[in-house]
């Protein structure tokens, strides 16, 4: 700044602008001197500056215009106003999304600019001159110089506008807040407890959590326990309470301390807060008086509760007491964002001694950039082998055990079920974590019972221990005990569940078209709708729904509320209401779990049905997306089954995000109504992913419309099963606008005795409130709605009928025709999500490949796939790794990587589309590169918006850039540096400092290379051509000196350490890209095999890696062992070995040897059948494997105590994998726009027989022309 201040600040030879000082003073003083002649303005300057030294007042209204409006206005304006035009002029120069692009010295010169005004002080005779006039005009009492008067009358004027502006304003928001009234955020009764490492924060209905600071990274504070996200969500530390009789049976209703969850409150009930330290709240039911106090530990992470049960009756009572709580370990975005990422990483440990569960979140870092050892811990302190007063009866630390089909609460481990035994200690990952522990307290006559529990956080388990040690006062546990306890694995299935066999809960009709399953099961089954234009669904067989329109990440319609468990919170609910009794149903299991009731669903592609039939009642709610419409379905049919007519209230609630999270969008949402279309509007123009009115309507004729939660839902006592507005009649406005916004539409219908009506409801988005009208106009006669059904049933069989394969195994078949295809284009390519994770991103890697079998059936599609991914290539011919769509169009966010891999992917793709179509027309196609950001030297990635560039270029061009760039990143091995990682993204530190080389990029390079030289030849010549053989060749030798004996080498870090484990990709890829012959390969193959498969699982590594591994490979060994790439079958990585097993029976059928060839094709058959959900679909399998069996899952685990736990659902890029691998080991080819068969197996493949073959109407014989 010193050469602004010498350049700005020095003194002038001769001033006239004298300490004009102040932002409307400065106006005032520019505008006079444009005006007055040069001497006038002098002697006004000088005129101001008297009055300045003459008028106290003048002097304190001066003050404020410098501080209160220069300062804090004007420099707060050009922060914000800067932000505003960096983006605006980013969006100028061709940038597509949000971002900025001036560069930071321009930034801090604009931002203390408005400071740098030049105040001059009077010298010689103007001092003379204003020092003598001063002293006159206070003597005088004289009245303001005109000057001063020209002055006091810009601040007035300036006044006026403020107050004209702010009114206008206030008017603005009052108008864009249509149907919601005043926004204000009140949290009544809610306190936080600090002792500055640890905190407690909770409310008066019994809600609470934890978080600290991190005793290992200083000043990063985590969130020990899950925090409620909203006024109505049941979340915290919670005890419950319930009497049992003398044998054990149940002697009373559940309930809790808290008023949250069970809500049953006794007269007493309160919270009080006894020191600012602490906190204690009191209930009471049927003579038994309970309080839970805590407090914090004055200086440790330490936290303390003592509940406290009180018999006031004459007789003994026996109650099990039981604490729960849901483990985070994380900051607030790390575990609401990606909610099964985190939970996926948090261990679980029973320690019996200590009385506690303990968790550990593999995610946090230590100072070396692994794995922290920090630790939650929840104990109770008391001698768990004491048959006294109390004993420790059992513990859960799954939450998906603890809720199971119930709700917190009446949750199924209280409720009929059982929690785990408290000899099963040790270590468990349960992908859900919580902790729980259950006291049996026998509480004599008019006695009381106290009962200390501590939470906490430490750095390890051995302070831990010492810290519950010094809690209970008992001797610390010794550390050869702590980790034996630790040392042991527990089963995800406890046993008394594991002995539980139970029926299938679900079946496939004849056709394999459809899918049935029961609507309670213990882990929820989800199933995906999508159309090409980016509108789709997630839903859950408990009725679980979740809306969005172009990105399921960053514009979800709705909240995402599938969950682990069936729904705890469902962010839309059609309730029916009988007018005459006010009972309260649902067509769906949620959020009524009805036991009288018989529910199914019915799962297809394009749609999904619930059925549910209760007594003088049928529902029937079909969900279904038009292909070519931005716009959600719901065809609701109810039939009354009774001799009298029934009136029915229908209410249909939504809650509208617009955004990733709620809170992302609270108080940005625009609303409007149009009651003569029964239809609520609303938009977000802070998205910057994409945009439009997102809109609900009805075909009832409405009594009532509300936008605002708090008021429909109500306050205390009342709650998603239960709304103030459907028990009262009308909405709780003595409830504050929190500004989460709903979309309720009400109405009622009268059905007369055994006959049934129909109500259709809408869901969408589009660009235009024109187009949201005639959608609602289309629909709203209910009539309109089975014939738009019949018509996507229609579509949807047509476009999964292009290839069709008739073998030995009719469920192969509906796997490989309908189901597997279904799921590459809807969770893949147009929804890009599933139930465990919403990407709305494109994978640049990700979409290439799942366009692969594609090209079969629908090469269309793979070409537009092609040509949206070129444009996402720089001019260096490096791409973005991933990318969202702007919200504008075009690229948006991205991350750009130095992962050695991603952009080779559009060379492999464009090869396989020439050789198959026939067609090479497409690499003449013009696409623009990318302008963005180089990497600073060391980084691996970076976030950016790049912006399109004027230069172009045709595919070819794009592929050549791809492969040169690779060609030019060789090792010191002749190997291609691995980068940020290769196909494996866990493999992110073996090439941080830019030395590493992958061996498995090394064949996909050979692979390319050998694909990409034909092109070559059409492009450029035969001299090309040769020049891309030459460096296949050059790079197979290179290759070739990584076999040790049994394997290729899979990686050298940047110390030029091996990596040589027996992994799918280095067995697989070797065949695959022609690198090795039949013997070298048979030979990987089969070592490779030998240790990866197991029993019915292919798994992607022969053993799992942590933070000692060496090398260490990176952010794989995040995962717990066998988990996703870490060791677990990742199904997307193990299907090429399919492909190089039917390679190699090419090979083997080639060199004269059928019956080896056979013999390889069986055993590809067989892999991808274990690779697949069909082996997993048998009574004892499926229980623990628990996943919707109509999808290809994205992984299996393989870790010691879930052996065999199906990971991610649905969002899977091995769904196309599995397709192309099926075509493959089936000998289907297709050459020039030709499908054959000349490799198809003469014999069957073990149990699977190729008997015909369907493409596009005609049939296909093997071994017939």
């Amino acid at each position: 700044m010193a050469p602004i201040i010498q350049t700005f600040l020095r003194m002038s030879p001769d001033a006239n602008w004298y300490n004009q000082d102040g932002a409307i003073r400065t106006v005032i003083a520019t505008l006079s001197s444009l005006i007055m002649q040069p001497g006038d303005f002098r002697q006004w300057s000088l005129d101001v500056f008297l009055g300045l030294l003459a008028y106290e007042w003048l002097r304190i209204l001066i003050w404020f215009d410098h501080m209160g409006l220069r300062v804090a206005s004007l420099v707060n304006l050009s922060f914000v106003g800067g932000d505003r035009f960096d983006e605006w002029a980013a969006r100028f120069i061709g940038h597509r999304a949000r971002t900025r692009i001036l560069p930071e010295g321009v930034r801090r010169f604009a931002t203390w600019a408005p400071l740098l005004i030049p105040f001059f002080i009077p010298r010689g005779r103007d001092w003379d001159y204003v020092w003598a006039g001063a002293e006159h005009l206070a003597q005088s009492g004289e009245g303001p110089s005109p000057a001063i008067s020209l002055l006091l009358a810009g601040y007035g004027g300036a006044a006026m506008a403020a107050i004209a502006i702010g009114a206008f304003s206030l008017r603005g928001a009052a108008g864009s807040r249509l149907l919601a009234g005043p926004f204000s955020i009140r949290r009544p009764h809610v306190f936080t407890m600090n002792n500055g490492v640890y905190s407690l924060e909770g409310d008066v209905r019994g809600r609470s959590f934890a978080r600290a600071f991190s005793p290992i990274r200083k000043g990063d504070e985590i969130d020990l326990t899950r925090r409620p996200q909203d006024p109505h969500e049941v979340r915290g530390k919670f005890f419950y309470i319930h009497e049992q009789g003398r044998n054990g049976e149940s002697a009373g209703p559940l309930w809790s301390i808290g008023a949250a969850p069970v809500g049953l409150t006794g007269p007493d009930y309160g919270l009080q807060r006894p020191t600012p330290a602490s906190a204690c709240w009191t209930n009471s039911h049927d003579g038994i008086e309970a309080q839970a106090f805590v407090e914090l530990a004055p200086d440790a992470p330490i936290e303390r509760w003592r509940i406290r049960l009180k018999n006031h009756s004459q007789r003994p009572r026996i109650v099990l007491l039981t604490s729960y709580q849901e483990w985070a370990l994380n900051g607030l975005d790390g575990y609401t964002r990606n909610t099964d990422y985190n939970s996926i990483h948090v261990a679980t440990c029973f320690v019996r001694p200590l009385g506690a569960v303990m968790a550990r979140n593999r995610l946090l870092r230590s100072v070396n950039g692994r794995s922290s050892r920090e630790i939650a811990f929840h104990a109770t302190h008391i001698d768990p082998e004491r048959l006294g007063n109390i004993a420790l009866l059992g513990y859960e630390d799954s939450r998906a055990h603890f809720i199971g089909c119930g709700t917190l609460r009446a949750p199924d481990a209280l409720t009929g079920g059982r929690l785990r035994a408290i000899d099963d200690e040790g270590v468990l990952y349960t992908f859900d974590p919580a902790a729980s522990l259950q006291l049996r307290v026998e509480i004599p006559p008019g006695g009381e019972i106290v009962i200390p529990f501590t939470d906490g956080f430490a750095t390890d388990e051995y302070e831990a221990a010492r810290y519950l040690a010094d809690e209970g006062g008992r001797p610390p546990l010794e550390k050869a005990g702590l980790d034996a306890v630790f040392q042991r694995k527990r089963q995800l299935l406890p046993p008394h569940v594991r002995q539980k066999q139970e029926p299938l809960p679900f079946c496939f009709s004849g056709d394999g078209r459809e899918l049935r399953v029961d609507c309670c099961t213990r882990r929820p089954l989800a199933h995906v709708l999508a159309n090409p234009l980016g509108s789709g669904a997630i839903i859950s067989n408990d009725g679980a729904m979740f809306s969005f329109a172009g990105n399921a990440q960053q514009n979800g319609i709705t909240p995402f509320c599938l969950d682990s468990v069936p729904t705890q919170s469902p962010a839309q609910i059609i309730y029916v209401q009988d007018c005459e009794t006010g009972g309260l149903d649902s067509p769906c299991f949620a959020p009524y779990r009805r036991k009288d009731a018989r529910h199914h669903a019915v799962y297809g592609a394009g749609y999904a049905e619930f059925h549910k039939s209760i007594p003088g009642r049928d529902y029937a709610l079909t969900v279904f997306l038009p292909a070519d419409q931005k716009v959600e379905l719901r065809l609701l049919t109810i039939r009354n089954t009774s001799d009298a007519p029934q009136r029915l209230r229908i209410a249909s609630y939504m809650e509208i995000a617009l955004a990733e999270l709620t809170r992302d969008s609270l108080d940005h949402l625009e609303m409007a109504a149009d009651e003569s279309l029964g239809a609520l509007y609303f938009r977000n123009p802070r998205n910057d992913f994409h945009q439009g009115w997102a809109f609900a309507a009805s075909s009832l004729k409405l009594t009532a419309m509300e936008t605002v939660k708090q008021h429909f839902l109500g306050g205390e006592g009342y709650d998603a099963a239960s709304p103030f507005m459907l028990v009262h009649g009308h909405g709780d406005l003595s409830q504050p606008d929190d500004g989460r916004r709903i979309a309720l539409l009400m109405g009622e219908v009268e059905i007369p005795a055994h006959e049934e009506t129909a109500i259709v409801i809408m869901l969408g988005q589009t660009a235009t409130r024109e187009e949201a009208d005639a959608l609602i106009r289309q629909y709203r006669d209910p009539a309109a709605v089975p014939a738009a059904l019949a018509s996507v049933k229609a579509w949807w069989r047509e476009k999964l009928s292009v290839l069709q394969v008739e073998t030995s195994m009719p469920e192969f078949d509906r796997m490989v025709n309908h189901w597997l295809p279904y799921q590459v284009l809807t969770a893949r390519l147009w929804g890009r999500a599933g139930p465990n994770q919403r990407s709305g991103a494109y994978g640049y890697r990700d979409q290439l490949q799942d366009v692969l079998p594609l090209i079969f059936t629908h090469p269309e599609i793979a070409r537009g796939q092609i040509l949206l991914h070129a444009a996402q290539q720089f001019r260096e011919g490096d791409v973005l790794k991933w990318w969202h769509q702007a919200a504008a169009g075009g690229s948006g966010l991205g991350q750009r990587t130095t992962a050695g891999d991603p952009h080779l992917w559009l060379v492999y793709l464009v090869n396989q589309f020439v050789r198959a179509t026939g067609n090479d027309a497409i690499l003449n196609e013009q696409v623009a590169f990318l302008e963005g950001e180089s990497l600073p030297r060391g980084a691996q990635h970076r976030l950016m918006a790049p912006r399109p560039s004027r230069d172009s270029g045709t595919v070819y061009d794009h592929c050549k850039r791809a492969i040169d760039l690779t060609l030019s990143r060789m090792g010191a091995n002749g190997l291609p540096l691995i980068g940020a990682s290769d196909w494996n993204d866990g493999f992110d530190e073996a090439g941080l400092k830019g030395r590493g080389e992958s061996v498995w990029l090394g064949f996909f390079l050979h692979d390319a290379l050998l694909g990409f030289a034909d092109l070559a030849a059409r492009k450029e010549g035969a001299a090309m051509r040769e020049h891309y053989l030459r460096r296949a060749e050059s790079l197979r030798h290179s290759l070739d000196r990584m076999w040790r004996g049994d394997r290729y080498v899979r990686l050298i870090s940047d110390a030029g350490e091996e990596m040589a484990i027996l992994d799918a990709l280095s067995a697989a890829w070797p065949v695959i890209s022609g690198v090795a012959d039949l013997a070298r390969g048979r030979i990987a193959l089969e070592a490779a095999l030998a240790k990866l498969e197991l029993g019915d699982l292919i798994l992607l590594l022969d053993s799992p890696f942590d933070s000692a591994s060496h090398p260490y490979p990176g952010r794989i060994a995040d995962y717990p062992p066998g988990v996703r790439e870490n060791g677990g079958q990742y199904s997307h990585g193990v299907s090429w070995l399919v492909d190089a097993l039917s390679r190699l029976a090419e090979m083997a059928q080639s060199s004269g040897n059928p019956l080896l060839a056979q013999q390889f094709r069986a055993r590809a058959a067989e892999i991808w059948l274990k690779i697949s959900p069909l082996d997993n679909l048998s009574p004892g399998r499926w229980e623990i494997y628990g996943l919707a069996p109509h999808q290809q899952p994205a992984d299996v685990y393989y870790g010691e105590g879930y052996e065999g736990r199906g990971g991610w659902s649905w969002y899977s890029g091995a769904a196309a994998r599995m397709m192309y691998a099926a075509y493959s080991l089936l000998g289907i080819r297709m050459q020039d726009g030709r499908i054959t068969l000349e490799n198809a197996p003469a014999a069957p493949a073990g149990p699977l027989h190729l008997r015909r073959v369907f493409y596009r109407g005609r049939e296909i014989t093997p071994g017939k022309p």
